[in-house]
């Protein structure tokens, strides 16, 4: 186990010396919850009439007929009569698949005991509702997106009019629900979309709708995040906002797979929607960024790995630190870590992990990934561990 403790210490003491420390209609839902049996010499009657259900014992569509002995005759579910004793159906079973959507709850019985719990929603994908819906959009190519997003007035000379690329995979159809993959690149590198480390791996090109953002020309070519914003109300959150709802409505998405990667003025970025957007992120991570100064207060758990690079001089220690421990609070993880080495499939290439670092008790599907490298400053990982071509799709499929 390695003390997190120990690691910030020697990772501040290092950066310091070196930054001045500066800083989801598919199938049923859930099948129905099994009636209780009636008081114990009842004999059933000839309809079947059904055990006492509790107040709020869960059914699937409808409420399946029980054997117990005919009580009294408050419905159980949709149409099983009430038995006057009945103990509680079991929970419901969760859906094989299909929209997400959980089973309906049955209705109480007269006099049953505590019913069994509502079905859980089903396994399958959150569809967006652009599934079904063509596109003419080119495949494996840039797709360009000019838009207008309402901002604060304050940022409406520079913030409204924005712009976004698009690129779905060779292999899209509109029939099966993909991840969305938003990346954010340095400054200066958003008006050359190419070479970015989702289309750099062929699992995450070929399984999900590559969307690059463009960093504000009026920002010096830098998201309004981190040291080049670092505001509360950023117009980086409608930004982040209007394009995921115009992806979604425009492409089949899985709405359970958005994820968000970035790099520097990128990642500063994408650390501010894990902190502020974490109904809609799935998962996070970013190379050479921290957690902004100004932000609300950041809500919910989010899977993350997150690397910086000792001698990176352009990316406050201490800020890098603020993300890792915000969001190791907020997934429940202890403060103990352990070596991180993801098994790789075959034909599957690795980055490199040596660096990393998983922390210890996070919630179930809630991981903290953080990589301290010591090899080129501040740098994207794209020319020595490739955690950000590699690394991050890692962690997001395997959730």
């Amino acid at each position: 186990m390695r003390s997190p403790h120990l690691l910030s210490a020697f990772f501040i003491a290092g950066a310091c010396a070196l930054v001045a420390c500066s800083g989801g209609s598919g199938e049923p839902a859930g099948t129905a919850g099994s009636t209780g049996s009636g008081g114990a010499t009842a004999t059933a009657g000839t309809t079947g009439s059904a055990g006492a259900a509790g107040t709020t014992n869960a059914a699937g569509a409808t409420g399946a007929a029980g054997t117990g002995a005919a009580g009294t005759t408050a419905t159980a579910g949709t149409t099983g009569s009430a038995g006057a004793t009945g103990t509680a159906g079991a929970t419901g079973t969760a859906g094989a698949g299909g929209t997400n959507t959980a089973g309906t709850t049955g209705a109480a019985g007269a006099g049953g005991a505590a019913a069994g719990s509502t079905g859980a929603a089903g396994a399958g994908p959150d569809k967006s509702l652009g599934c079904g819906k063509d596109t003419n959009e080119l495949r494996a190519k840039w797709n360009t997106h000019n838009i207008m997003v309402t901002v604060p007035a304050k940022y409406s000379p520079g913030f409204a009019k924005r712009l976004y690329w698009t690129q779905p995979p060779t292999t899209y159809d509109p029939a099966k629900p993909l991840a969305l993959y938003v990346w954010g690149q340095g400054c200066g590198l958003g008006t050359n979309p190419e070479n970015i480390p989702p289309l750099a791996n062929p699992a995450s090109a070929s399984g999900s709708i590559v969307v690059l953002l463009d960093p504000n020309q009026a920002n010096h070519q830098c998201f309004s995040a981190g040291p080049d914003g670092d505001a509360a109300d950023s117009p980086e959150l409608a930004y982040f906002d209007q394009i995921v709802s115009e992806v979604e409505a425009a492409f089949c998405i899985d709405k359970k797979k958005v994820y968000m990667g970035g790099y520097s003025s990128g990642g500063w970025f994408s650390s501010l929607m894990s902190c502020n957007r974490t109904n809609v992120v799935r998962g996070t991570g970013w190379a050479a960024a921290g957690l902004q100064k100004n932000h609300d207060t950041c809500t919910g758990p989010v899977p993350a790995l997150i690397t910086r690079d000792m001698k990176d001089t352009g990316t406050p220690a201490d800020q890098a630190l603020e993300a890792v421990e915000n969001i190791r609070l907020r997934n429940g993880c202890a403060a103990t870590s352990k070596p991180w080495t993801p098994t790789w499939a075959p034909g599957e290439t690795p980055a490199t992990t040596t660096a990393c670092v998983s922390y210890d008790g996070c919630m179930a599907g809630y991981p903290l990934v953080w990589c301290l490298t010591n090899l080129g400053g501040h740098t994207n990982t794209e020319n020595d561990t490739h955690l950000t071509r590699y690394g991050l799709w890692k962690l997001w499929s395997s959730l």
